[in-house]
């Protein structure tokens, strides 16, 4: 069965890329551009993990992910945060509000975000 991710990401550029990407590996990739957009997405449909950016317009990363794990079953959705925080305080923040692992957009690769999806999708 193909595994979902939701990408929530409002970079356009890096979002059709990891996207690309993703689906060529077999993945579902479902796209959201808000932190509100991929709330709605999530009441339609919990992915098999989420990729989340932090920095974005209407509603940060940090504030979806806190309204995200307060619903039914999504303590069991891994949350990596994808983003270009640098600061280990809002990192240790959005762990500490329930994301899995994270990566920081300028250190990684397709091949790095890939070897963490399949870590936490164990396929």
């Amino acid at each position: 069965m193909t595994k979902t991710i939701l990408l929530v990401e409002d970079e356009a550029e890096q979002s059709a890329l990891v996207k690309k990407s993703l689906e060529n590996t077999g993945y579902r990739v479902l796209l959201a551009q808000t932190g509100q957009e991929a709330l709605n997405l999530t009441q339609e449909e919990l992915p098999d993990l989420i990729l989340l950016d932090i920095i974005m317009p209407e509603m940060d990363g940090l504030i979806f992910l806190k309204k995200f794990k307060e619903r039914p079953g999504a303590n069991a959705v891994p949350v990596i945060v994808f983003s270009n925080l640098n600061s280990k305080q809002e990192l240790e923040q959005a762990m500490e509000s329930g994301a899995s692992d994270y990566l920081i957009k300028v250190d990684w690769s397709i091949k790095d975000l890939k070897e963490k999806i399949h870590q936490f999708l164990g396929e």
